[in-house]
């Protein structure tokens, strides 16, 4: 699964241009997981970016849902660490080919608690 860039201050600006926001931002309690395969400091890890989840029991096969909604099974011996988060997700109508398709297209940004009341900025300009 793709990294999702964590906001650093409270404005989310638009990703490109000529492009609107479309819809507000939508909030949703996520909780992050890192996996290892192993193979020390050469080895392969990855994020897992599920719905919020209190109780990941040791050394079991696990079941998580992805924040797209998708059922998986972990196992939780190649649990590094796991944070929650809040996912934020805001919708944009983009014009310009050259960045994302165009149409409707959606920003995904995970926040820790200390940053409240994002903000959607109408200009061109960096988020992170």
């Amino acid at each position: 699964m793709k990294t999702i860039k964590q906001l650093k201050n409270p404005l989310i600006y638009l990703p490109c241009t000529p492009a609107h926001w479309t819809t507000e931002p939508e909030y949703k309690e996520i909780t992050r997981i890192h996996l290892t395969a192993g193979g020390g400091m050469g080895g392969s890890s990855w994020n897992e970016y599920v719905e919020k989840i209190d109780n990941i029991e040791s050394n079991k096969i696990q079941k998580f849902t992805r924040i797209n909604g998708k059922q998986i099974l972990l196992n939780t011996h190649y649990i590094t660490d796991a944070e929650n988060f809040t996912l934020i997700t805001a919708a944009f109508y983009n014009e310009n080919p050259n960045a994302y398709k165009i149409g409707e297209n959606t920003v995904q940004y995970i926040v820790e608690d200390d940053i409240k009341g994002v903000r959607l900025v109408n200009a061109y300009g960096e988020t992170i």
